[in-house]
Parts: structure tokens; C-alpha cells; sequence
């Protein structure tokens, strides 16, 4: 009593006939049936389940490709903060190369202004030289009458008359002239111009440097002593071109 009994007979067959669809229907299940048949699709329809909805599985894959692209971004960022660095090292060495560079440069070039000024130096007394070397061999000229005596002390005195001896006998050595002693004499000339004795002779390294550059000039003396000539002339007076 106060409960419905289920239809029976012709009832049933006509509530078994009436067409119904699925209560989630809205959800997208397409099922209809017999209203006898409702209540058990009902309770196996996929639309009813409490199953994850679609827009659940995206959030979940919306946060899963998010993490990934993170960690994407920690490695790139890494990666290139790593090559920042080795650009950073990398300039730093340039510049140390650069500044070592412009610095050899800059030593070449002194080099190259220093050498030019030394050509330019080394011109002119060459020109000098020859300026003297032809007055010597004016005054040769001149006075090749006279005859010097070789066996003569030649001295700080006499440093004009040695120098005429040797220019006037350049390739030929007289009979009975001692070339050691000449070279001797040269030798003393030139010792006391190094000693610069306070009594030398006003023109006295004039009348030396013209001594030394005839010397080296003559045939008759040894190459060692011809050696000591350039020596000695190199020392007072510059290189000897």
C-alpha cells in the first residue's frame, strides 16, 4: 500500500512503446529509446560518468606544455648566458691583442723614425767626410811637391804631415816605410783624442777624424789594422758607411 506498482498487461506494452532520449542529451549523447529502457542506459552513459571533462584535459595539457616550455626557456637562458660570457672572454682577449698590437706598432714605428733619422745622420756625415777627403786631396795637390819623410815622429804636432804621408802614398807604400809604425803613430794620435788632453790642439778631432778616414782609404796597411781604424773612427765619430 501507498507504493505504485509497476505497469502490467497492456499498460506496460503501451509505456514500453513511448520514444525518449538520453537525459544527456545536451552533453552531446545521441541514444533514444524505449522510456522502459531509460533508466538503464542512464545509468552506463559515458556523458554521465564523473569522468574528466575535455576542457580538463586541456587545462592539464595546457599546464604540462607550459612547464615544458619553461624549462625550454631555463635551458635557452642558460645557453645563452653561457655564450654571453665566452663573447664577453673572447672581447677582452681582442682587446688585450688590440692594445699589445698598437703598442708593437707604435715601438716599429719609433724604430722606423729612429732608423730614418740615422740614415739621414749617417748622410750627412758621410757627406762630410767626402767634403774632408777632398780638401785633403786638394791640399795633396797642392803639395805633392813636397815629399814627407816617413821616418820621421809623426805626433799630435804633426798630425797634418802624417795624414799627407799616407794620402799622398794611398796605393803604394814607399821603400823603407813601416806600415806598423805608422799605425803606431795613428794609434797615439787617436789614444790622446780619447784622453782629451786639455792641451790638445784646438782643430785636434778634426785633424783626427781626417786621419782615420784617410787610413781606411789606403792599400798598404793590414786588415786587422784597417780593422781598428773603422774601430776607432765608429767610436769618435759614427758608423762608417
Amino acid at each position: 500500500p501507498g507504493q505504485l506498482k509497476p505497469p502490467e498487461g497492456f499498460v506496460k506494452r503501451l509505456w514500453s512503446s513511448v520514444q525518449v532520449k538520453c537525459g544527456h542529451h545536451g552533453k552531446g549523447c545521441a541514444w533514444t529509446g524505449s522510456v522502459a529502457d531509460f533508466s538503464s542506459h542512464l545509468g552506463k552513459c559515458s556523458f554521465a560518468r564523473p569522468d574528466k571533462t575535455s576542457d580538463h584535459r586541456r587545462l592539464e595539457d595546457l599546464a604540462r606544455q607550459l612547464k615544458s616550455a619553461e624549462m625550454a626557456n631555463m635551458e635557452a637562458y642558460n645557453k645563452i648566458k653561457e655564450q654571453q660570457e665566452e663573447i664577453t672572454a673572447k672581447n677582452r682577449t681582442i682587446r688585450n691583442q688590440t692594445n699589445q698590437i698598437n703598442d708593437v706598432t707604435n715601438q716599429v714605428s719609433g724604430l722606423l723614425n729612429r732608423i730614418e733619422s740615422m740614415e739621414e745622420s749617417h748622410e750627412e756625415q758621410n757627406a762630410s767626410l767626402w767634403a774632408e777627403l777632398t780638401s785633403a786631396r786638394r791640399a795633396l795637390s797642392r803639395q805633392s811637391h813636397t815629399q814627407i819623410n816617413h821616418n820621421r815622429h809623426f805626433g799630435r804636432d804633426s798630425i797634418v804631415d802624417l795624414s799627407l804621408l799616407v794620402a799622398q802614398n794611398l796605393t803604394r807604400k814607399p821603400r823603407g816605410l813601416d806600415s806598423g809604425r805608422i799605425f803606431n803613430f795613428v794609434r797615439t794620435c787617436y789614444m790622446d783624442l780619447e784622453k782629451d788632453y786639455s792641451d790638445n790642439p784646438y782643430d785636434y778631432r778634426d785633424n783626427v777624424k781626417m786621419l782615420l778616414a784617410t787610413c781606411q782609404s789606403c792599400s798598404w796597411f793590414s786588415p786587422r789594422q784597417q780593422d781598428n781604424f773603422e774601430k776607432w773612427f765608429q767610436r769618435e765619430f759614427g758608423t762608417w758607411d
